[in-house]
């Protein structure tokens, strides 16, 4: 009874043991491409990123994905050949876009690969920008092949997203951008400043100021300006219009009779 149990013992052992042999004497390949999100200014933690965060590499009929890793990085480990567009989603944040291109190695080429089963790739990254031609290639950001460790590449991060807009808080500075609030600052501040202006005007300026305004009142009384002039009201009604004479000595109202037989009898002359 002893033996068999210790034969049945060593049997899953032994074959863990072959398990584990096996592992080790086939390495992984470290992934083509990487992509890493570095601490920046603008992203200063990547590690808050949501777990939902991926990273897409889209062709023709193609959508390769990554998942977000712990060490803030994106791994395709052998993406087939073709030119792709690289692409960081998540809710929050906005991450430049990349062009990344892998091309095949012929075979004669590549006789190290093709000893372990593996096709040799070459891969370069370029940075790409939104509503330009896909032949109109940005900045070479990297490139390299699996045996030069792959290619690992920072991804850029444009800016944080907001999908709401904040609302706007009450200052009282915006009062002064309303144009209502304006004018009638500027009337008060008229009607309660000319006073005091007035007051400490100069003697002899004041003078020539009651002087003018003097004029003024004048000129306009006698040009029909002012309150004594032209009646609209009497006008409309139909009645007579009267013409203001002026003059340096003689102010006197001349009716439309006068004015059109050219002297004060009142009658028009008759023509011999």
């Amino acid at each position: 009874m002893l033996l068999t149990s210790l034969i049945r013992v060593s049997i899953p052992l032994l074959s863990l043991l072959s398990l584990v042999s096996t592992q080790k004497q086939t390495p992984t390949l470290p992934p083509l491409l990487t992509l890493s999100l570095p601490p920046t200014q603008a992203l200063p933690n990547p590690q808050i990123l949501p777990p939902r965060t991926f990273a897409t590499l889209t062709t023709a009929n193609i959508t390769l994905t990554a998942t977000f890793r712990r060490d803030s990085t994106f791994e395709f480990r052998d993406p087939p050949p073709g030119s792709y567009l690289c692409e960081v989603w998540t809710n929050a944040w906005a991450f430049v876009p990349m062009r990344v291109d892998v091309v095949a190695i012929p075979a004669a080429e590549s006789k190290g690969a093709t000893e372990q089963g593996t096709e040799r790739k070459r891969v370069d990254v370029w940075q790409t920008f939104r509503g330009n031609e896909w032949d109109n290639k940005g900045e070479k950001l990297g490139g390299g092949t699996l045996e030069q460790g792959g290619v690992t590449i920072n991804i850029g991060v444009l800016a944080e997203r907001a999908f709401y807009e904040a609302r706007a808080r009450f200052s009282p500075l915006t009062l002064l951008k309303n144009p209502m609030i304006l004018i009638g600052g500027l009337g008060m501040l008229v009607m309660f400043g000319m006073p005091k202006i007035m007051e400490n005007m100069d003697p002899e300026m004041r003078e020539e100021f009651d002087k003018q305004q003097r004029t003024n009142t004048i000129a306009n009384t006698l040009t029909g300006s002012g309150g004594g002039g032209f009646d609209a009201a009497s006008w409309l009604a139909g009645g007579s219009k009267t013409h203001v004479a002026t003059g340096p000595s003689i102010h006197r109202k001349i009716t439309d009779s006068e004015a059109k037989g050219g002297g004060s009898g009142g009658k028009p002359r008759r023509r011999g």
